[in-house]
């Protein structure tokens, strides 16, 4: 190989740059640290204690105390070591309103050389945040930012000019307390805090809502965006999940809130979220809400969708009580959408669309908080009431005036409503109902359903109930009409029974007093009116069983047909009901051939009836020839299972009476005649 002047001399200087260079950076590296030992040797941190506190102030508007001394570290970073360090609250409040066990301040070398802090980062361990109301409602978070000037105003403070720039913020072993409400075991990240820019956050805590209730874990993360200066902050892939500790079985359910945006505006007081979703055990609620004065007296709108849930399932999953109904298919899919609205005097609900089982309701409703009171005005397609009935539930006795006074009754009373219900197809206590529309109003422990009307076994009904609370007992008040139905079908489906017929109206004026509907069933008083038309005793032939009872007595031939059903033309009867007894004070059934008359009882509690009847027949062409009058008729069983017999020794007596005045005469004749 040929030697190159040109490259050797090329290769030389290189090898010389580099050793230079590496001596240049030997030389720094030598000079940074022996500023940083001067730095540790020369520099007190205690010196910018007024200047911390200083800042605070400046910027919270709170006095902040540094009782122990403060260290400084140079490696691996320049930190500033605060031991115990207390934030005071605003006057009228007790206690401290932040206090940490220890921080860690890092502080930027150049401007710290020049007698300036710079803060880089921050670390608080131990940081216990108490959240308190003062009697006039005010919190002492409120305020938190801005300093007094003169006149008595308060003016915001620089908005946390100092957060600007910081490397970030972290919290370890944190809590915070509000009342009962405490979250503990606090773990908090950011990254860079820079104005304009994207800051990721991070955290974790465990949140226990009261004494007694089970612990809540929640992780969180989040992008935010920050304009320190105008206070807004805006969170994007907003993520908060974590389980609640179930103590009845042992097991956890896990939950998930996430949002893809939410921005809150500190000046404005406003917090916006256009959309949500979330999670708890696999039940879904999505939806989005708007609230305004959050920090003072919060007001939110916005909207929910409820996926459709078995509700039982989702109970029993969390260890709730499942409600006990007669039908335990119920609540098994329940879902549907809302509009919201909360504030402080009243909360809203509407349009609503839910369903509920086989059940549609849609409407709205509004509750006001003081004094409570309930308002609404609802439609529901279908209801079959029945269903969601729990068991009954024993009556409970009166109380003695001894025993009210040892033992005042607990009462919560009854919050006061104005609505109206309408409801295409109803059924309740076993009947059906249709068209129904029911205004509801509720004043002082009394609620009155009025008007009320409905379509019903092709007649109608209107009625007035009202239900008072005011005494140890409640009273039920009725004022029902029913015009036009058809009897056989109301008894088939709400007695049971198909023992009568016809087509026409009731009236009922009645109240009762009880707790339980066997009670309330014992102390009825008020009146019953009936009439019906072309209609039948159903079961029952009475001109087949008097045809009998006839040739018993005449020792003749029965009739050959039993029809099984006593046909009327009309039926008319009128009842007075005192302490659960309806006394008939008339009864009166007619048809070309057939009268009925009488009296009697029947019991309500129990359905017993003790009737005594008089049929005579009208025509002696029909039911064979008979021509009986006044024949008497028992009536005993229960009204779905009457047990209706012929009274023979009252018949033969009848006859008797009949034929007495003929055999006098004849056993006279053959005394005296010739």
């Amino acid at each position: 190989m040929s030697y190159d002047p040109a490259m050797n001399a090329v290769r030389d200087g290189r090898w010389r740059a580099g050793k230079i260079l590496g001596l240049l950076l030997g030389g720094l590296v030598l000079v940074f640290a022996g500023l940083l030992v001067s730095m540790w040797l020369w520099i007190n941190p205690n010196d910018y204690k007024n200047r911390i506190a200083q800042a605070v102030k400046e910027s919270t508007g709170r006095e902040l105390r540094l009782p122990g001394d403060l260290k400084l570290s140079v490696f691996p970073w320049v930190a500033v070591q605060l031991g115990e360090a207390e934030l005071g609250n605003p006057p009228g409040f007790e206690g401290t309103f932040i206090a940490v066990s220890h921080a860690a301040v890092r502080a930027r070398l150049w401007p710290l050389l020049h007698g300036e802090l710079a803060i880089g980062r921050i670390d608080l361990d131990g940081l216990n945040v108490r959240l308190q109301k003062n009697a006039a409602g005010l919190g002492n978070w409120q305020n938190l930012g801005r300093t007094p000037v003169p006149g008595g105003t308060a003016a915001a403070a620089s908005s946390a000019h100092w957060l600007q720039g910081l490397d970030g913020l972290s919290v370890t072993h944190g809590q915070v307390s509000f009342g009962d409400l405490v979250a503990e075991q606090i773990h908090f990240e950011t990254g860079r805090l820079v104005a304009g820019g994207v800051v990721p956050l991070s955290l974790s805590l465990v949140l226990t809502p009261g004494a007694g209730r089970a612990p809540l874990k929640l992780n969180a993360a989040a992008d935010l965006s920050a304009d320190f200066n105008a206070r807004r902050w805006r969170l994007a892939a907003l993520d908060l999940n974590g389980a609640l500790a179930l103590k009845a079985s042992g097991r956890s359910a896990a939950w998930r809130i996430s949002a893809p945006d939410m921005s809150v505006d500190g000046g404005k007081d406003t917090l916006s979220l256009p959309a949500f979703a979330a999670e708890l055990d696999g039940a879904h609620l999505s939806g989005a809400l708007e609230a305004v004065q959050i920090t003072q007296a919060p007001e939110v709108s916005g909207h929910l969708n409820l996926a459709p849930v078995d509700v039982r399932e989702f109970l029993a999953r969390l260890d709730l009580p499942v409600p006990v109904m007669r039908d335990p298919k119920t609540l098994t899919r329940v879902g549907g959408a809302a509009d919201f609205s909360y504030g402080p005097q009243a909360a809203r609900l509407g349009p609503i669309d839910l369903t509920v089982d086989d059940t549609r309701l849609r409407g709205e409703a509004a509750l006001r908080f003081e004094p409570p009171r309930l308002s609404f005005n609802l439609t529901a397609d279908r209801v079959d009431a029945d269903r969601y009935l729990g068991p009954q539930r024993p009556d409970t006795p009166a109380r003695t005036p001894a025993a009210a006074a040892r033992a005042p009754a607990a009462h919560t009373p009854m919050p006061e409503a104005d609505g109206r219900l309408t409801v295409e197809s109803l059924g309740i206590a076993g009947a059906k109902l249709s068209n129904l529309a029911v205004t509801v109003t509720s004043r002082a422990d009394v609620l009155e359903l009025h008007p009320a009307t409905a379509d019903l076994y092709g007649g109608h009904y209107s009625g007035d109930i009202r239900f008072d609370e005011h005494g140890a007992l409640p009273v039920l008040g009725l004022d029902e009409h029913l015009h036009g139905i058809d009897m056989a079908q109301l008894l088939a489906e709400r007695f049971k029974t198909k023992r009568l017929s016809g087509r026409g109206n009731i009236d009922i004026q009645a109240s009762a007093t009880g707790a339980g509907s066997d009670a309330m069933l014992k102390t009825a008083n008020g009146r019953l009116e009936a009439h019906l038309t072309d209609g039948a005793l159903e079961g029952v032939d009475l001109g087949y069983q008097i045809g009998q009872a006839e040739a018993l007595l005449r020792q003749g031939s029965p009739p050959a047909q039993n029809s099984g059903r006593t046909p009327f033309d009309s039926l008319k009867a009128a009842a007075v009901i005192q302490q659960g007894v309806a006394t008939l004070k008339e009864f009166d059934v007619a048809s070309p051939f057939l009268k009925i008359t009488g009296g009697g009882t029947a019991t309500l509690s129990t359905q017993a009836l003790n009737l005594r009847l008089a049929v005579s027949l009208a025509n002696p062409g029909v039911a064979g020839g008979l021509s009986l009058a006044n024949i008497p008729v028992q009536v005993g069983g229960t009204a779905a299972e009457p047990a209706v017999k012929l009274d023979i020794e009252g018949l033969a007596k009848d006859q008797l009476r009949q034929k007495l005045p003929e055999l006098l005469k004849d056993k006279l004749q053959g005394l005296f005649g010739k």
